[in-house]
């Protein structure tokens, strides 16, 4: 017998191992930086250049890059930076990983301390978090229909699922420039640079994905001038780019990863010849996966009135969304800066990132606990410390609701938008506000019997004898039409002929005339 299949889709993850590793590392003072003194700020980021499965283990392959503002013992170039990278290789064991399998690794820099050896040298030791997961593509085959329904009786039944229509790797480029406001010097020297990444909306529409955010800017800078005085912008890029997606339409369900791969800033004279201009070139990473949540009639069951069908089933993977919800988590709190820190005189600039620490999922939802790591950068009082960098950690504990999670639910959590504020209350009191936005996307996987194969044989003439030629039926609970056909050996539709019914709907209690149909020799 001929089946109508379908073709379903699906990512799923098997396999996930988390590691940490430690970097450590010593790096010279540039001959062109003056001597080092004392340390004001340092921050780095994880980029990734090279992932490969081989067998029982992961190769990755990447690099630490990380910038450092230091005092240093120069009268008129007193804030210096530098920049450098740590490569680094490792190897990830994961029991059953075969060589070529689709892996995803995502880094996170956990910790970062640069502290001075000596004037002309100074020591990196960073804690990197590799996260590895296994993606694998699924593809199932269902059964939707059956090609020659004559004499033939099914039974239906709908089923929600998630199947994927997209997963592709892509890249946003950035290109703007930003021009200084009048009263602010010419740029002389970039002394810091620091790059936030939001994204504030991802729409899917005909053939494109619409992503709105920003790109939050600080720069200090050494301006023009005998002073070379110090100077800073803090500056929002705001973008909307649209990204060629060809089979993505309105409805569908994004899982859509954005990643801010790199950000140059160079300067650029004006129309007038002056360097007023800094050139943004920035680089987005796009993991785009896109869903689409589809109802599907299987084929559960089969009879026939003329043969005997025997079905053959498989056990299938599937899933099916049980929600995406969004959350804000607001923060607040007042920061008193230590003895002997520097007092504060004005704030630069505030920055920071949100580390999520602990998931668990409750009857009501899943809490989300983690950390928002804030960096402020201030004018100190303390002339041989004029700029200071101070490091808060702030925590956080965030519910999302969300019914019907179960054991077998696989949810995903994301950070979107991240708003930092930071207000000077006094030379020794910052007030940090922060808004964080949440997403939790869970997906429920189960397993199904599913028919792939009908086998026909003649019909069973003996078992045809053991029933009545004629019987009133009384309808009990769960009953259906078809489920009484299929004991009796009739039809649908030769029952409802029988008792005059309009419609499949019975009911417990309702009396239904059966009788064998004389066609078929008893």
């Amino acid at each position: 017998m001929e089946l109508i299949k379908k073709n379903i889709h699906m990512m799923v993850n098997d396999k996930k191992e988390i590691t940490q590793i430690t970097l450590d590392d010593d790096m010279n003072v540039p001959d062109n930086r003056p001597d080092m003194i004392s340390m004001i700020e340092a921050k780095g980021d994880i980029v990734l250049e090279e992932v490969k499965a081989n067998e029982n283990q992961a190769w990755i392959k990447g690099n630490l890059n990380f910038l450092v503002m230091y005092v240093s013992d120069s009268e008129d170039r007193k804030i210096q930076s530098i920049e450098g990278k740590i490569p680094f290789e490792e190897y990830v064991h994961m029991e059953g990983l075969n060589s070529g399998e689709q892996i995803r690794v995502e880094g996170e820099l956990e910790d970062l301390r640069v502290g001075i050896i000596n004037s002309r040298k100074m020591s990196i030791q960073a804690v990197v978090t590799l996260q590895v997961t296994t993606e694998e593509m699924l593809e199932e085959e269902i059964s939707v229909d059956i090609a020659d329904k004559n004499g033939i009786e099914f039974w239906k039944n709908p089923m929600e699922i998630l199947e994927l229509r997209i997963n592709k790797k892509d890249m946003l480029r950035i290109k703007e420039e930003i021009a200084l406001s009048n009263g602010k010097n010419n740029i002389h020297e970039m002394v810091w640079k620091d790059t936030s990444l939001n994204i504030k909306e991802i729409k899917l529409l005909q053939g494109k994905i619409n992503v709105c955010g920003s790109l939050n800017i600080f720069v200090l800078y050494r301006g023009e001038g005998d002073e070379n005085k110090l100077e800073w912008l803090n500056e929002e890029v705001v973008f909307t780019k649209e990204l060629e997606c060809s089979g993505c339409s309105e409805g569908m369900v994004p899982d859509i990863k954005i990643r801010l791969r790199s950000c140059d800033m160079e300067m650029k004279a004006d129309y007038d010849g002056e360097e007023r201009i800094i050139a943004l070139d920035a680089v987005l990473d796009m993991d785009v996966k896109i869903h689409e949540e589809e109802t599907v009639e299987l084929v559960e069951d089969v009879y026939s009135t003329a043969m005997e069908l025997q079905p053959e089933t498989n056990k299938l993977r599937f899933q099916r969304l049980v929600g995406n919800n969004m959350s804000k988590c607001r923060i607040s709190e007042r920061m008193r800066i230590k003895g002997e820190e520097p007092r504060i005189l004005q704030i630069c600039n505030g920055s920071g990132k949100a580390r999520i620490d602990m998931v668990e999922t409750g009857s009501n939802g899943v809490t989300i606990e983690g950390t928002l790591e804030v960096l402020i950068l201030y004018v100190g009082a303390d002339d041989n410390i004029p700029f200071y960098g101070k490091m808060v950690q702030l925590p956080f504990n965030q519910q999302i609701d969300m019914n019907d999670l179960r054991e077998s639910t696989v949810y995903k959590v994301e950070i979107g938008t991240l708003q930092i504020n930071t207000t000077m209350i006094d030379s020794e009191e910052v007030e940090i506000k922060a808004v964080i936005d949440m997403s939790v996307m869970a997906v429920e996987e189960f397993e199904k019997d599913v028919i792939c194969e009908i086998t026909e044989a003649p019909l069973d003439f003996e078992r045809l004898e053991h029933i009545a030629g004629i019987v009133v039926y009384v309808v009990k609970d769960g009953d259906s039409l078809w489920s009484i056909g299929k004991k009796y050996l009739l039809g649908v539709e030769e029952i409802k002929e029988l008792n005059n019914l309009e419609n499949n709907i019975i009911k417990k209690g309702d009396r239904l005339i059966l009788c064998k149909n004389i066609s078929r020799p008893a």
